[in-house]
């Protein structure tokens, strides 16, 4: 119950939510401040042409496609529960939680994603490589969800999720600070 009570209230927060931009400053940290407002410039460009970068990049990184349900340990824990059991409303109620936060969440990591394969395509990488690198300064900018991204603290046993429900974000500023 408890663990369902923190999810519903990180999930529903607004102060949570409109904190999710800031993180472009670690973004800017991780690829530079040139190449974030370029990938911000570029966002905000497509959408005033009615174009979708968030098309466009979907279409090259399965992780960024994936993202919105991946971002943080809550979320990914909600989406990899069996829902076999719960009612339709019920599971619908779960994954609508975040949905705020979600969409936040993009203006930190559309630009560090956009700017990141920019950068690595004006180094003159293979396409492959620009969309890894991309992908990987967006988790080491932003952090992920999965179990493979977490920290020894996080993967923690019940007790000690309770206690970490906004470490992930902590854990990612020192990394980038480090």
């Amino acid at each position: 119950l408890r663990g369902a009570v923190s999810r519903s209230t990180m999930g529903l927060s607004l102060t949570t939510a409109l904190m999710q931009p800031f993180g472009v400053t670690q973004s800017m940290a991780r690829v530079g401040p040139k190449w974030v407002i370029q990938g911000m410039g570029r966002w905000v460009g497509d959408a005033a042409r009615f174009e979708s970068s968030m098309t466009w990049i979907a279409e090259k990184s399965d992780f960024m496609r994936l993202r919105n349900k991946t971002f943080n340990r809550e979320l990914s824990e909600i989406n990899g529960r069996v829902t076999h059991g719960k009612g339709k409303l019920r599971t619908m109620a779960d994954a609508s939680l975040f949905y705020l936060m979600q969409k936040m969440q993009l203006v930190a990591d559309v630009p560090t994603w956009i700017g990141a394969y920019e950068k690595a395509q004006a180094e003159g990488h293979e396409e492959a490589r620009s969309v890894a690198l991309a992908d990987q300064a967006v988790l080491d900018a932003q952090g992920g969800g999965q179990v493979k991204d977490l920290s020894a603290i996080e993967r923690g046993g019940p007790a000690m999720r309770l206690f970490t429900v906004f470490y992930s974000f902590m854990n990612t500023a020192l990394n980038v600070g480090v």
